[in-house]
């Protein structure tokens, strides 16, 4: 009987340590959340960082056929909307009773989807290079035949 006491005391503790060990990440979990909703906020609450951070060329911008040019004005207020709104999806991903499990691995997902883009990403630019120098030789072999 004792030894079955001390047993099942050991399995209380056991078990209020995982508790607590869960609560701990779950709170660091929230925690780091929470400051990248406020690093959100900073960024929109400061046009001129926002707007030189992100790079937004009016030719770039599809106008509507009967909206007119396309104005600077309309550019920032275009980057300006693209900011709000990403900032209400982050408040709103805070906001969330979504579990820090759950936010972990969508983390792990979007560096591992980031890691993939980057590793591809000089798969394509030696490729295009070289096209690019296949075709300024071709001109300049048909320049030098004429």
């Amino acid at each position: 009987a004792r030894r079955q006491e001390e047993e099942a005391r050991r399995k209380e503790e056991e078990r209020r340590e995982a508790e607590e060990r869960m609560r701990r990440r779950m709170l660091e979990a929230d925690e780091a959340q929470m400051r990248r909703a406020q690093q959100g906020r900073e960024a929109a609450a400061q046009p001129a960082a926002v707007f030189a951070s992100v790079s937004l060329d009016a030719s770039e911008m599809q106008a509507e056929p009967d909206a007119g040019p396309i104005t600077s004005e309309a550019a920032e207020r275009a980057l300006l909307d693209h900011e709000v709104t990403a900032l209400e999806e982050t408040e709103a991903m805070a906001r969330e009773p979504a579990t820090a499990r759950a936010r972990a691995e969508a983390e792990e997902r979007a560096t591992a989807e980031e890691e993939d883009m980057a590793k591809a990403q000089p798969e394509v630019e030696p490729r295009a290079m070289a096209e690019k120098e296949e075709m300024v030789r071709a001109e300049e072999e048909a320049r030098a035949k004429a």
